[in-house]
């Protein structure tokens, strides 16, 4: 038999799997730890009732453009887009949103000749209702333009805001817990508007994740 070929080990603190390698691997994965039976708590903490729950939630959607003109969807997000409310608000009392994200890749197939729409985003802390033109959302500091040639991808992330009841009317913008009994209420923002398309519509994926947290176990 022959000798078969001594792969090369990787750069220094890799794993072997660096461009070009023989014997490929992904360090990020190679981070994760697999389940260990002796990981079980030897001891169960005092203050289980005030401790602080997480979960994330993966939503996809899709965005269509138009020829006819731009196409604004902008994403607030709350405790009743989570597939599971009904469990969640049976077992906690209070919850809140720390942290969100949208990512936005462009599904034009390579070498498409198609001319790519630009995406315009930006972060809204209080609002999430249409604005309907490129130039209303280009004012905001938080904006940002990408042309979405084939493959690409752009993520934008947000700490969000509530808009609790001041003086009878909904002016102020804060972050805090919100009761379970309203698992609708809405945390503020991330706005989207795609340019018109030049010929014909075009499609970009939408993935949204959402950091749920929650305390005060009923």
């Amino acid at each position: 038999m022959g000798k078969g070929k001594r792969l090369k080990s990787g750069g220094k603190g890799g794993t072997g799997g660096g461009v070009g390698s023989m014997a490929p691997a992904s360090a990020a994965d190679l981070r994760v730890k697999p389940p260990n039976s002796r990981n079980v708590p030897q001891n169960v903490p005092r203050n289980i009732p005030s401790q602080i729950v997480w979960d994330v939630v993966k939503l996809d959607s899709t965005i269509t453009t138009s020829t006819s003109g731009v196409q604004e969807t902008n994403y607030s997000f709350s405790l009743s887009n989570h597939p599971q409310v009904a469990s969640w608000t049976a077992l906690f009392d209070q919850w809140c949103i720390p942290q969100a994200s949208v990512t936005f890749q462009s599904l034009l197939p390579p070498g498409s000749t198609l001319i790519p729409v630009k995406l315009y985003t930006a972060l809204d802390f209080d609002n999430s209702n249409a604005i309907t033109t490129i130039s209303a959302l280009e004012d905001y500091s938080t904006a940002s333009m990408t042309v979405m040639e084939p493959q690409s991808r752009i993520v934008r992330s947000i700490r969000p805001c509530i808009k609790p009841t001041v003086s009878s009317s909904n002016s102020a913008v804060d972050r805090m817990w919100i009761d379970s009994g309203t698992p609708s209420n809405s945390w503020y923002a991330i706005r989207s508007m795609c340019s018109q398309s030049a010929t014909s519509n075009q499609t970009i994926s939408v993935t949204t994740v959402i950091w749920y947290a929650f305390r005060n176990q009923i």
